[in-house]
């Protein structure tokens, strides 16, 4: 129960912090932090794979209600828990991978791999699926295609050293109590 309380909590603060703080940063005029998307990837595992869809289609809509992106945002988080096993496989070790299913590496509320390599490649991986088709999807065009992938890669940097600067920060506070 008290798992499920902490879920939903961080949930509805990184949501928060996306719609009133995140919105309103944009470094060089083009990078974006799109933080919500770390409740997306600290979901449970042991959570069906169709709630785990519904609730990456409700994040993704209520971000573009109040980005006004015409599910732009819907898309790239389904998208993105979609890819989410497969990226969770090729993280995960291959003596991992025999013994245990894909399902069984994410723990509540924490990331897959023990080290910090494992958690970083598996953070930037869903992150930069995430922006890519987030920037392809708003340009809807592939002019000037290395431009956008570009913008994707600056997105993916900056977001991804936001959730793992935050991730340290919890996993630092936890090893000390």
């Amino acid at each position: 129960m008290n798992s499920v309380i902490l879920n939903f909590s961080r949930f509805f603060l990184l949501i928060a912090a996306q719609i009133f703080i995140c919105n309103y940063v944009h470094l060089f005029g083009y990078l974006n932090p799109y933080l919500y998307i770390m409740a997306l990837l600290l979901l449970p595992a042991q959570i069906p794979r169709w709630l785990q869809y519904l609730i990456a289609f409700a994040t993704g809509y209520i971000i573009d209600i109040f980005l006004g992106s015409y599910g732009v945002q819907t898309f790239a988080c389904v998208l993105m828990l979609f890819m989410r096993p497969l990226v969770e496989k090729l993280v995960s070790s291959k003596r991992k991978r025999r013994y245990e299913s894909s399902n069984s590496s994410t723990q509540a509320g924490k990331m897959p791999g023990k080290t910090f390599g494992k958690m970083a490649v598996y953070i930037l991986l869903l992150v930069f699926i995430h922006h890519l088709s987030v920037v392809l999807l708003e340009t809807f065009t592939f002019q000037r295609i290395d431009f956008h992938i570009l913008i994707a890669v600056g997105n993916t940097l900056f977001t991804s050293s936001l959730i793992i600067g935050i991730e340290q920060l919890f996993r630092i506070r936890k090893q000390k109590e």
